[in-house]
């Protein structure tokens, strides 16, 4: 494995396929838990896509199969897991775990010796995630955990009402208890941690990566993100670039591998970069992979950076096919092609729009920001299609708008598009057709949109070609 990768699909195949064993330094996982809404787009195994309210882990068959596999992966796991299902029976919670514990064995088996893994999570998860976590990777592993109390704009949220003020982050290691280890490397036993025969709690130094005093568990000077925060994408559960810094720092050196499995925003692949690591991404939405392509592209430009992307469609024919699947994702795609972000109001509604692109040309005035409105569809552009694209250039004060379309326009559609008129550039002086169209496979020949070159995030990236997409069965492979 050479270089930073960024993988596309079901990261349970992904692990398997494209990170070798024993080859991660830190593994960061922060998966979705909630209702659907909590992202751009149902990210469980499946592809589900159901309303905002909807639980992204209900109990159903994929719930029941997962569970299946974990029991018989590991003995210790069907002990856990059928306890588990004692506890909180044939729950939301109870998918949540059989999801994510055969992902747990996968990042057992990828983690180097003495590497650590971080699971970030909703304290009220706490306690069914330890249990998952010792009966994975050893109760004697475990490495403590750091309370994140956030704040907003310095204000301990707890003193606004009700809510949620710091989250959990479990952290556990492997092979730091090898009895092969000195004694003084190896961590101490649960005795020695809760005291002797009084029972008095004693605090214990663990030898090992961590920087800061394993005793301080309580991280408050890292508040949220808010809506309007530059680095804020618009995801509900990002996280601050400061807190991934910190732990990536804190256990890793320079040179060392990041995973993240349930990459999102992106947030941990940009502090990984920034600090001169490695990274692997999963992620199993095009809507994430578009955004964190785009992020990527504004915090680093179009220097040195490269990452190879995996899982993504390469030919025409697979990208048809994607369309024909799955429009939505599609849709998310094209606009990572095009280095688009996402659009969306607080509702969540695109009003017919699906991806913004920015820029500045005015010599004049150039913090006024001016805007692309791109419209992607997996039909035969129609005069309709170009009537409405019209109606949001007014609507949306935009300068220009894109429409992507699978199928070629035909020359009515076009000569429609072309009485839309031109946008004259101050900044260059040359005018820029206001309704564009472009075909699917003028964007995989590398087509870009025809706007003025101040625009953010519209050349693309210097990035290896996609593999094919995988459609595999998660459960086809022997369990290691």
């Amino acid at each position: 494995m050479v270089g930073n990768l960024l993988l596309f699909g079901d990261n349970l195949v992904l692990l398997r396929r494209h990170v070798p064993d024993g080859s991660v330094d830190l593994a960061y996982l922060d998966p979705p838990f909630g209702s659907s809404r909590d992202r751009y787009a149902s990210f469980s195994p499946g592809n589900r896509s159901g309303g905002p309210d909807e639980p992204l882990w209900p109990w159903d068959s994929s719930a029941e199969r997962y569970f299946a596999y974990s029991i018989e992966a590991d003995r210790i796991l069907w002990n856990t897991m059928s306890g588990l299902r004692l506890i909180l029976g044939e729950s939301q919670q109870l998918a949540f775990m059989a999801m994510i514990a055969p992902r747990l064995l996968e990042i057992r088996r990828v983690l180097k010796p003495r590497g650590i893994v971080l699971w970030q999570l909703d304290p009220g998860l706490a306690p069914y995630a330890k249990l998952l976590m010792d009966a994975v990777f050893g109760a004697e592993e475990y490495r403590g955990q750091i309370a994140w109390c956030y704040s907003e704009r310095g204000h301990r949220l707890s003193r606004r009402g009700p809510g949620k003020p710091f989250d959990l982050i479990l952290k556990y290691g492997r092979g730091w208890t090898d009895s092969r280890l000195p004694a003084e490397m190896r961590r101490p036993g649960l005795s020695e941690l809760i005291g002797g025969r009084d029972r008095t709690p004693r605090h214990h130094h663990y030898p090992g990566p961590p920087r800061h005093d394993d005793t301080l568990d309580s991280w408050t000077d890292i508040p949220c993100l808010s809506p309007t925060d530059d680095e804020s994408v618009g995801l509900a559960n990002q996280k601050p670039v400061a807190l991934l810094e910190r732990l990536i720092s804190d256990n890793t050196d320079r040179g060392a591998t990041v995973l993240d499995p349930f990459a999102g925003s992106g947030t941990t692949l940009v502090a990984a970069q920034r600090l001169d690591r490695t990274w692997i991404g999963v992620d199993i939405s095009h809507a994430a992979t578009a955004v964190i392509k785009e992020r990527l592209r504004g915090e680093f430009g179009h220097g040195p950076l490269g990452y190879e992307v995996v899982g993504e469609p390469t030919t025409l024919r697979e990208a048809v096919e994607l369309s024909r699947e799955d429009p939505y994702q599609y849709g998310r795609w094209v606009l990572g092609l095009l280095g688009a972000w996402p659009a969306a109001d607080s509702a969540g509604r695109d009003r017919g729009i699906d991806g913004l692109v920015y820029f500045r040309d005015d010599p004049d005035s150039y913090s006024k920001t001016k805007t692309v409105v791109i419209s992607v569809t997996a039909g035969v552009p129609s005069l309709a299609h170009v009537k409405d694209l019209v109606g949001a250039l007014k609507r949306e004060q935009a300068e220009i708008a894109v429409l992507v379309t699978v199928a070629e326009p035909s020359k009515q559609v076009m000569k429609a598009a072309a009485e839309a008129g031109f946008y004259l550039s101050p900044q260059e002086g040359r005018g820029y057709r206001r309704l564009q169209i472009l075909s699917l496979a003028e964007v995989l020949a590398g087509a870009a949109i025809d706007c003025p070159r101040t625009s953010r995030g519209t050349p693309k990236s210097d990035i290896a070609p996609a593999r094919s997409p995988l459609r595999d069965d998660p459960f086809r492979d022997e369990p290691r």
